[in-house]
């Protein structure tokens, strides 16, 4: 028993690091949900970085009134004016 507790003393810091990591844990699955917004492509962009490897770029507008950029092929194939979605976790 004196060891267990001779433990506890000397790892406080790992117990209580532990504890915060479970109360945030628990707090972003129970006390956030996902919102979905949907918005309109405005255009794409090709860019290239110094070694040469494409970066696809597509700007869109969103319903909430923001104007976001999102990488990739899977936005830039698509024409200017389709209907793309953004998710995104909020506190509740």
């Amino acid at each position: 028993m004196k060891s267990f507790i001779r433990f506890c003393k000397e790892n406080w810091v790992g117990f209580v690091t532990l504890g915060m990591l479970v109360c945030i844990v628990y707090f972003f699955t129970h006390h956030t949900e996902e919102v979905v917004y949907r918005g309109t492509i405005l255009e794409h962009h090709v860019t290239f970085d110094k070694y040469g490897d494409p970066k696809y770029i597509t700007i869109a507008s969103f319903e909430d009134g923001y104007i976001r950029t999102m990488g990739g092929l899977d936005y830039y194939v698509r024409p200017v004016g389709s209907t793309v979605t953004y998710t995104i976790r909020v506190i509740k």
